[in-house]
């Protein structure tokens, strides 16, 4: 997924697979059973490793904005 930020946090509950989550210029590195906090307005992107599955958490009110 390329850079993006959301307007409110996200929770990512990691279910399956393997992925790194890129936040600040560090990677994350995800894998089942990981949970992982994405603060408001972060621009973060995703690289997935191995067949990643995930719930992401979000506000109702929360607006995905894509990033150059």
């Amino acid at each position: 997924m390329p850079p993006h930020l959301s307007t409110k946090e996200a929770i990512v509950i990691v279910q399956n697979g393997e992925a790194v989550l890129v936040t600040n210029s560090e990677n994350n590195h995800l894998s089942k059973n990981d949970v992982f906090i994405i603060p408001a307005a972060v621009v973060h992107s995703l690289l997935i490793k191995n067949k990643f599955k995930a719930i992401v958490i979000m506000d109702l009110d929360s607006e995905i904005e894509f990033v150059n």
